[in-house]
């Protein structure tokens, strides 16, 4: 079971971390006898719906210039813009496979990161210009090949 306590710290305001201890302390209360970990990490947000839909935008403009399904372009992007090399070692063996990270999981930077590569690749391979909320005629585009939300 895993408790979760978030909380912001602001440049110039002084943090008053009683509340967080008291609500922390009152969970760990609840667990079973047992070692435990406490971890502090700089919270991220999930990658943003729009960002989302922006992809799959792209993907379907892509489907009809290229005649290609938006789940095969998908698959392809993944495999090529977010995935990385791993070594799993058994004994004195190591072994060689290719982890793909899900666009499910990314967060909102690695999101953008990963939208940046497959603008990229439509530009430089096939001349197709992916455009962005902020480009002129991205309400065409929109209109055409989906909404972004409001």
């Amino acid at each position: 079971m895993a408790y979760k306590v978030f909380f912001r710290k602001e440049k110039g305001v002084k943090l008053d971390l009683q509340p967080i201890f008291d609500k922390l302390g009152r969970n760990i209360s609840l667990l079973a006898n047992g070692e435990y970990e406490i971890e502090v990490k700089k919270a991220v947000k999930k990658r943003s719906v729009n960002q989302n839909r922006l992809m799959w935008m792209w993907y379907t403009l892509l489907e009809d210039e290229l005649g290609q399904s938006k789940k095969e372009i998908h698959e392809y992007c993944l495999s090529q813009f977010s995935s990385f090399g791993k070594i799993l070692q058994i004994g004195d063996t190591n072994f060689n496979y290719v982890e793909v990270r899900r666009s499910s999981d990314m967060n909102t930077e690695e999101m953008t990161r990963f939208l940046e590569k497959i603008k990229t690749w439509a530009d430089m391979e096939f001349g197709i210009h992916l455009p962005l909320p902020e480009d002129l005629g991205f309400d065409d585009f929109a209109e055409k090949y989906g909404r972004l939300v409001k």
